[in-house]
């Protein structure tokens, strides 16, 4: 059973060979990663990790002016300082 089979059979909850894999790391953790394996090809770590799913990297809304960002089916953010961070909220 390939990636693409056991990760539909999985989702249609059809009989599956094992678990699809997964894979997600921080970024220091990826170049600690990518230190020990010696290259840094993101598509042949998954292979070698068997890792059956693939993330798609989305691109950032465009800013309509400054920290405000139209997202989605035009719902608008507005970035809200506080002293511990930057909160999102809907305008």
């Amino acid at each position: 059973m390939n990636s693409r089979e056991r990760v539909l059979s999985t989702i249609k909850r059809q009989s599956i060979d094992r678990v699809p894999y997964d894979f997600w790391a921080e970024n220091a953790t990826l170049e600690k990663i990518y230190q020990t394996v010696g290259h840094r090809d993101i598509e042949r770590l998954l292979k070698d990790f068997r890792v059956d799913l693939r993330h798609i990297e989305a691109i950032m809304p465009e800013e309509i002016n400054y920290g405000n960002f139209s997202k989605i089916f035009g719902v608008r953010d507005i970035s809200i300082s506080r002293l511990n961070g930057v909160r999102s909220a809907k305008i």
